[in-house]
């Protein structure tokens, strides 16, 4: 999904239809699609448990005020991310990027690498991240990814 390639992330969806995971990770797909009426309607579909983030889709979406994506993009600008898995802020980061929220986005990817998900590759290709690889903060995230990634691999 990240990589850029939701259709080959929709077939693992697919063999597990059903369940929350699947519930929880088809509106990403949808968006990285560009399917906005489709994520919508994924979305409402989604488990509630805050670790889904179905609050932070359901504002990018305009399914609930636009205050509600300001005070949550105004919570991951200046919070460190509660969630104990650094993908998660990954995926948050993520969604800001495409809602257009760019420092709470910068914020979370940072936060992400600076925990060893280094990401370099997807920061690359997600397609929510499009509008945030402009920006030039994006230029400090990508280089802290990569040197995460030598880091990671032993490369000096």
């Amino acid at each position: 999904m990240e990589m850029g390639n939701p259709e080959r992330a929709a077939d693992f969806v697919r063999l597990d239809a059903g369940s929350e995971w699947a519930a929880y990770a088809m509106p990403s797909i949808l968006l990285r699609e560009g399917k906005i009426p489709e994520a919508r309607e994924a979305v409402k579909r989604m488990p509630t448990t805050p670790r889904y983030h179905r609050d932070l889709l359901e504002s990018c979406l305009q399914l609930r005020p636009p205050a509600d994506l300001d005070r949550l993009a105004h919570e991951a600008e200046t919070n460190l991310p509660t969630h104990p898995d650094p993908e998660t802020w990954y995926y948050q980061g993520a969604l800001f990027a495409f809602c257009g929220r760019k420092q709470a986005a910068l914020h979370l990817l940072q936060s992400a690498i600076e925990q060893n998900y280094c990401s370099y590759e997807n920061l690359l290709s997600d397609p929510l991240l499009a509008k945030l690889r402009i920006d030039t903060g994006f230029d400090k995230v990508l280089s802290s990814a990569r040197a995460c990634q030598e880091m990671v691999r032993g490369v000096h």
